[in-house]
């Protein structure tokens, strides 16, 4: 059976998709706010990264939809497909 991944969009992108007025760019910096910046991380990209890692533990494939290189690099790796076993071997 196979396994659907999970793609997690950054309000960035889906601003700029829906074509919301004053957000009609994307990129590293346009969701980053100094007062809630931890670790060069805002709020979203933290609650991004959380979202992705819950569904990775979970062993589904997860893909961060983003413009921003820092928070696409806290994308899961793919976790490795187990081997279905032949027909003739299940019970």
């Amino acid at each position: 059976m196979p396994v659907n991944k999970i793609v997690v969009i950054d309000t960035s992108i889906l601003c700029a998709w829906l074509e919301v007025p004053g957000k009609e760019t994307c990129g590293p910096d346009d969701d980053r706010w100094k007062e809630l910046a931890v670790c060069n991380h805002s709020l979203g990209d933290a609650s991004i990264v959380d979202v992705a890692n819950f569904y990775s533990s979970m062993k589904r494939p997860v893909e961060i939809f983003t413009a921003d290189a820092g928070l696409k690099a806290h994308e899961p790796v793919a976790p490795k497909r187990e081997m279905e076993r032949p027909r003739r071997y299940r019970k």
